[in-house]
């Protein structure tokens, strides 16, 4: 097992050697001939891998490639002492060594170095693996084809973009390859790139912006992890060569050197522990004036001073980090003629934090020679059912996991109730746009499980400038900031107000008084902070539950209206439980639930049934019946109606009859009938202006039968209660028809506020009996509705 175990994690690392180091390919040519494998003789020796060995060498045992050796193409450690030699392409010669090329054999290098290795098995038993000899042709003929394709001359090779073709610092044969300017990648830098976490790889720079307000004093704070001990980690000063003022970061023989110029000679200053390569390190300095220091990791802070009296450093150059444009023009001053070879991940220079993308989001002006430091962590990382792999930093991935899908990989099927986020979590739904330009009013109920994160964001421009409004939770306390256009602040004459805590108010500053956010709305966090206006200050995403959000009285259908979203998952719930029977629907309230019962049941869980269908019905604030027959709707619609009905009301406010268009646009008809303030209300709108009035001669809300009588002839309509006398409305323009097509609702509306465009709040709380239209046509609700929830009977 030990054996096998040292045989793949060496032929592994051979494997990828290989591939990174030849990894371009024009074609395999296929023929319909298959060459055979000739092994001629064993010789004593070992496998060596570049050299002799001229594409692959493979150690069987406990052997191990090395540097030169005999074989032309292929090499086999026999783990006795001896090796032996044969060919991926070409036939084997008589020495033993070299591959005599023809056409026949050079057709099918994938096929012949195939047949090689199951050759081999054949020969050496168990050192071959059986994954090897299952890789599939594709895998084989790129690796067959790779090796064919390094070049030596600029004149074989095109580099896009402005690329730049040199010599390939990482090999002795001299090779070329292309230099790439940021933003590009591949061997031609045919790819476009995304830098998050730069990789430096000692001919590489960053340009960023040159230092402000660092003259007298700046602290520096860099994570990095270097592969070398040797390189120009970050320098800037005031002129090309550094002569004169400057800072230099640099590691020599892998001790960090900080030297710093402010004008009459540098002062250096050395840590007093070298870096670990190959690891992530923090280098923390801090300069005033002349004096500063320097700490690496958790060793010891170490100061030193500048030479002379000066104190102050004129920084004209941009700050360069990784190398230089021209690394021999600062090597005297920074005592380093190498570049950088590594990864940073964060560089924070007094209290600007950068970015190293390259479009508006990010701070770098200019570069060469850029990968990510990521770029490999994906590729390791297979996410399932359209999930997508990012680099949460430089050394994790996640997969970012669609709506429906969770897990690790995305292989979980998933759907919520009350949406849970993971601090890489949102959803996104669309944007307010000037829908509420005035006016806003927010209402989320939330369960967080850390003490920061943003939960709620809708800005106006991707470029950090811009209205916006946000809700964020930092050190356990709720912030609720928004930008007018004039300055972050609360919004003008807005209230903040957490569970039953004090509201707290705040004015924005400026003139602006209306909002614009015309980009997506996000909840649970955003894709990415960069999106943010800047005046945000959100640095963390939210880790919680999210129970509802609610703007201007209408609830956000989280899963519903949701466009999109990424490592959603559900909350733990009692509705999750699915307790109400019947078909009934589960309405979580914070950590209990209320069930929505339907037409003939009703109980905490709707596990009771209604056996008088002929008596009263009562309505609790949240209940409705649902009418659409022709019967009804021919006497509602038209150009006239009569309505009477007793109801027993058991509070001030809520709609008892409604027909009308939803979700309005303000100008489709609509009619009513409620309570307000304990009084009868009667409105309507025809198609040409509303008319509203209230029977305020008594009040209805004292738990005793009321008669309510309701007639309209086109424009006039008259309201009486029990028999006092009636009150005249008549609608104003030229429209006498009421043209509706959402049917009837009695005792309230499935989404009340939203339907009745926020002129009732909620439904009635009381009962309902005796209803008649047209003087002729008695509706029995229990029976006639084609849908109704909550409904009890009258006590």
């Amino acid at each position: 097992m030990a054996a096998n175990m040292s045989f793949n994690q060496l032929f592994i690392f051979c494997f990828a050697n290989i591939f990174i180091i030849n990894t371009f390919l024009v074609g395999v040519i296929t023929a319909t001939t298959e060459p055979e494998v000739i092994f001629e003789a064993a010789f004593q020796g070992e496998c060596r891998v570049s050299g002799p060995c001229h594409q692959l060498c493979f150690d069987l045992h406990d052997g191990e490639c090395r540097v030169s050796g005999p074989c032309h193409q292929l090499c086999f450690d026999l783990h006795d002492g001896t090796f032996e030699c044969a060919c991926s392409s070409g036939t084997l010669d008589n020495n033993g060594y070299s591959c005599n090329e023809n056409s026949l054999n050079g057709v099918n290098s994938t096929k012949n170095l195939r047949k090689v290795l199951r050759n081999k098995q054949l020969f050496v038993g168990k050192h071959i693996e059986n994954n090897l000899l299952d890789t599939n042709e594709d895998q084989l003929e790129e690796l067959s084809a790779q090796q064919k394709h390094i070049y030596y001359s600029c004149a074989d090779i095109e580099c896009e973009a402005g690329g730049l073709c040199i010599l390939d610092e990482r090999h002795l044969d001299k090779r070329i390859r292309c230099r790439c300017p940021l933003g590009r990648g591949g061997f031609f830098c045919e790819k476009p790139v995304e830098i998050r976490f730069p990789r430096f790889r000692g001919t590489s720079y960053l340009a960023l912006p040159t230092l402000r307000d660092a003259h007298r004093s700046m602290q520096i704070n860099i994570e990095f992890k270097p592969e070398h001990y040797d390189g120009v980690v970050l320098y800037s000063g005031e002129q090309q060569t550094l002569e004169g003022d400057f800072i230099s970061l640099t590691l020599n023989q892998g001790f960090a050197e900080f030297r710093f110029d402010c004008g009459m000679g540098d002062g250096v200053i050395r840590s007093d522990m070298p870096v670990v390569l190959n690891s992530w390190n923090t280098i923390t300095i801090y300069r005033d004036g002349w004096t500063a220091w320097m700490q690496l990791n958790q060793g010891q802070q170490i100061s030193g001073q500048s030479k002379g009296l000066f104190s102050r450093i004129t920084f004209r150059l941009e700050t360069f980090l990784g190398g230089s444009p021209n690394i021999s023009q600062i090597a005297k001053r920074v005592h380093s003629d190498n570049g950088f070879v590594g990864c940073v991940r964060a560089l924070q220079i007094n209290d600007r934090t950068y970015d190293f993308r390259t479009d508006n989001r990010g701070d770098t002006i200019d570069g060469v020679d850029i990968e990510m430091c990521t770029s490999d962590i994906c590729s390791k990382i297979s996410c399932l059912n359209g999930g997508q792999c990012v680099a949460l930093s430089a050394d994790r991935g996640v997969c970012l996991c669609p709506l429906g899908f969770a897990g690790d990989y995305c292989d979980i099927e998933t759907d919520f109730m009350i949406p849970s986020f993971n601090g890489s979590s949102y959803l996104q739904f669309p944007g307010l746009g000037r829908t509420f330009l005035s006016f806003i009013e927010v209402k989320v109920v939330f369960k967080p499980r850390s003490p920061n994160g943003l939960f709620l964001y809708n800005g106006d421009r991707m470029d950090g400038s811009g209205d916006f409004v946000l809700l964020n939770l930092i050190h356990g306390f709720v912030e609720f900031r928004f930008d007018l256009g004039s300055g972050p602040a609360v919004i003008r004459q807005g209230i903040l107000q957490v569970n039953d805590e004090t509201p707290v108010t705040a004015h924005s500053y400026g003139g602006f008084s209306q909002l614009s956010l015309s980009l997506n709305l996000f909840v649970g966090g955003v894709p990415d902070f960069k999106d943010v206006q800047r005046n945000a200050f959100a640095t963390n995403l939210f880790s919680g539950c999210i129970q509802s959000v609610i703007v201007n009285n209408r609830p956000l259908l989280l899963l519903e209206e949701a466009l999109s979203g990424v490592n959603v998952v559900d909350c733990p719930h009692h509705c999750n439980g699915q307790p109400c029977l019947k078909g009934g629907r589960c309405e979580p309230q914070l950590d209990s639930y209320l069930c929505h019962c339907p037409l003939k049941s009703f109980g905490k869980n709707c596990e009771k049934g209604i056996d008088d269908l002929d008596s009263s019905p009562m309505f609790y604030g949240n209940s409705y019946f649902e009418f659409t027959s022709e019967e009804i709707m021919k006497r509602v619609i038209g150009s006239k109606i009569s309505i009477h009905l007793r109801v027993r009301a058991f509070s001030p406010e809520g709609v008892i009859f409604w027909t009308g268009i939803r979700e309005s646009t303000g100008f489709s008809d609509w009619f009513s009938i409620g309570v307000g303030e304990g009084f009868v209300r009667l409105a309507f709108d025809l198609g040409s202006g509303e008319v509203e009035t209230v029977y305020n001669v008594s009040r209805i809300d004292d738990g005793q039968w009321h008669d309510i009588h309701v007639s309209r002839h086109k424009r006039e309509a008259q309201l009486r209660v029990d028999d006092n006398i009636p009150y005249k409305a008549i609608s104003p323009g030229s429209q006498i028809q009421l043209n509706t097509k959402s049917g009837l609702f009695l005792g309230g509306l499935e989404d009340t506020p939203i339907q009745t465009y926020n002129k009732y709040k909620r439904g009635f709380i009381g009962c309902v009996s005796h209803i008649t239209l047209a003087t002729d046509y008695h509706i029995k609700p229990m029976t006639e509705a084609i849908r109704g929830i909550n409904i009890r009977s009258c006590i």
